[in-house]
């Protein structure tokens, strides 16, 4: 009877996490017990985990991303975990990426799922991302529900048996109920946008009327940034002359021989040539 109990157990502690959003916390054999009808009951309620619809849906992100390594979507959950905004740590996508060829759906290897939670916490503690207690303690409870499962049978498949929970997890997102929460989220978000908006811009307006506009750079070589300056004036100077000197070569050479004596036909053209070559070089010049 322990084996055939055993995936129900971590079918029943993973569907109160995604399906019902309040789970036992501590479900640990002592707090466990078997029916004479042969169910699991679990006891002493004294430590219970709750996760918002949004927490549930990261949950699901993460759970997902196993099948198809994506990276980005989990390093995305891990930011919006710990509350960051921005780009992220240097190493928190090639750690996410370590971690799927440990753990993906395809890496071809058992999955310890005490193990698993272990080195993702570990991936956000080594990129400085702090995890909210929530999400602590979610983890805490599946490990040790892990440790349940395979009290009942060392051999047990844990990812295997869940995989119907999550599948189910996964479908609801998509049931009527949950499609119109969701578009009505979306419309009261939108609604607040219209009605906060206009105000918002004419607050800004009045401020950029009122202190004007700054603008900060930065450069690691503001030292060279007057010499280029003058090198550009220097060169569309020349770039001017040049074009002034094609521009009367062209005429000299269209105009008849009685309107440009031969002499400063010859002088014009010869000009033009110098003063394009010296340009072109100029451009090929290195300092």
């Amino acid at each position: 009877m322990a084996r055939a109990l055993a995936p129900e157990a971590a079918r029943g502690l993973l569907g109160m996490i995604l399906l019902d959003g309040v789970f036992h916390a501590d479900p640990h054999p002592g707090n466990v017990l078997v029916t004479p009808d042969g169910r699991l009951a679990l006891l002493d309620f004294g430590s219970v985990g709750r996760l918002s619809v949004k927490r549930r849906e990261q949950v699901l992100v993460v759970l997902g991303s196993l099948v198809d390594a994506d990276v980005a979507a989990v390093s995305d959950v891990l930011m919006e975990w710990a509350g960051r905004s921005g780009p992220p740590p240097t190493g928190l996508e090639q750690g996410v990426e370590r971690f799927f060829l440990r753990y993906a759906a395809d890496s071809g290897r058992p999955i310890r799922l005490a193990e698993a939670i272990g080195e993702f916490v570990s991936i956000a503690r080594d990129n400085a991302l702090t995890l909210p207690p929530d999400l602590l303690l979610l983890l805490r409870a599946l490990g040790i529900a892990e440790g349940l499962a395979r009290t009942l049978d060392p051999e047990l498949d844990v990812v295997d048996a869940i995989a119907p929970v999550v599948v189910k997890a996964f479908a609801s997102r998509f049931a009527p109920k949950a499609l119109a929460t969701r578009a009505f989220r979306a419309f009261k978000e939108f609604d607040q946008i219209l009605a906060t908006g206009p105000e918002a811009i004419r607050r800004g307006i009045g401020r950029l009327s009122r202190d004007g506009l700054v603008i900060r750079l930065s450069s690691s070589d503001l030292a060279d940034l007057p010499r280029a300056v003058k090198r550009a004036g220097e060169s569309l100077s020349v770039a001017v002359v040049v074009a002034a000197l094609v521009v009367a070569a062209a005429i000299v050479t269209v105009a008849n021989d009685g309107q440009v004596a031969a002499p400063g036909r010859i002088a014009i053209l010869v000009a033009s040539g110098v003063g394009l070559a010296a340009f072109v070089a100029r451009l090929l010049r290195r300092d």
